[in-house]
């Protein structure tokens, strides 16, 4: 152990033994006493961070944090505490992490600090996103931040958490709240001057989400966002996706894979955000299909199976499958589209980009 963890160390017992003799026969505890325990704790934690000792960091936060809480009432350096204990142990252990940040969440939402409290959602959130990968848990966590951010008309930061449901919401294959969740953003967009903008990149998500569901519907909502906002109309994506619902409505296996790949080479923006895109058409309920995907460079590989079913047009069952690589760089994106039409009499037919 160097130097600094050494006085650390020393720091820590000598805070311990002031809380003990900071607690009175009764059990009460002395307020000079718990200020001093908790800046000794304070001052431990910030020598084991010199050193990269982030457990024992974290740890040494933590007591400061359950002191201030329970002994001392102060709970503004408690939450304070907490956040610090969360940054140290997310370099360890990003479970403690979270439970960290959760009780700092708790502080500031009984003091009626949702701002922070969102705030800190959105970091427990970014926690499973990017540790254990668990989307279920990182959408709940937005939804959370998204809703204490709209009870702050914070509209902006409320429709960033938004955003990132949605997107996980189309991974997971519930395409009807992600197109929701796109749409909703899409008409704050069209409604405000400087966002204005920005709204075909999210009525164009909305829009293939639900041609995922159903033609009919993807089509009528397609119109809906023409007709509100005339820059959507106008674009490339209002295009592709016309291009798409054709496609698909004259069952043109060929003209339905080109407009994928439209989609793919030429869309500066709109599809980096989402991983992958599974649109399934023309779908018989007594069929599933299973589709595997790799790109060529080997970033990403995709298994899916037993897509769900919707409404059914026929004995045919369409499937594209569109592999999202992690690099925005579009010079190192390779991406391999494969189409399949199964046909319960015909067998399966196979076309690939």
């Amino acid at each position: 152990m160097g130097e600094n963890g050494v006085k650390a160390s020393k720091l820590l017992l000598e805070a311990d033994k002031k809380m003990k003799q900071g607690t009175s026969f009764f059990g009460l505890f002395g307020g000079n006493k718990c200020d001093e325990a908790c800046e000794l704790y304070v001052k431990a934690a910030n020598l084991f961070k010199i050193d990269k000792k982030w457990t024992e960091a974290g740890n040494a936060f933590l007591k400061a944090a359950e002191l201030a809480l329970s002994k001392c009432e102060y709970k503004h350096e408690a939450a304070t505490h907490f956040v610090d204990a969360s940054n140290c142990f997310k370099k360890t252990n990003a479970e403690q992490a979270i439970d960290c940040l959760l009780k700092a969440i708790n502080i500031y939402a009984e003091m009626g600090r949702f701002a922070m409290a969102a705030k800190y959602y959105m970091n427990v959130a970014e926690l499973y996103e990017s540790d254990d990968y668990d989307i279920e848990k990182a959408m709940l966590y937005y939804e959370k931040a998204a809703d204490y951010y709209k009870g702050e008309e914070s509209k902006s930061s409320a429709n960033k958490c938004i955003l990132k449901v949605a997107q996980f919401a189309a991974q997971l294959l519930n395409y009807k709240k992600a197109a929701s969740l796109f749409e909703e953003v899409g008409t704050y967009s069209a409604e405000n001057a400087l966002l204005k903008y920005g709204a075909k990149d999210h009525f164009f998500k909305a829009a293939l989400c639900l041609l995922c569901l159903d033609v009919l519907d993807g089509k009528v909502a397609i119109k809906r966002y023409a007709d509100k906002v005339p820059q959507f109309a106008e674009s490339r994506e209002c295009a592709l996706l016309n291009a798409l619902t054709e496609a698909m409505e004259e069952n043109n296996a060929d003209e339905f894979t080109n407009a994928v790949k439209e989609l793919l080479i030429r869309l500066e923006t709109g599809y980096c955000q989402l991983r992958f895109l599974v649109t399934g058409l023309h779908r018989s309920p007594h069929h599933s299909i299973g589709c595997s995907l790799i790109s060529e460079n080997g970033l990403k590989r995709v298994e899916l199976s037993e897509l769900p079913c919707s409404k059914s047009y026929g004995s045919q069952l369409w499937c594209i499958v569109i592999l999202q690589a992690e690099s925005r760089n579009r010079q190192e994106l390779s991406i391999n589209v494969e189409m399949r039409v199964e046909d319960p009499l015909k067998g399966t037919q196979h076309s690939s980009k």
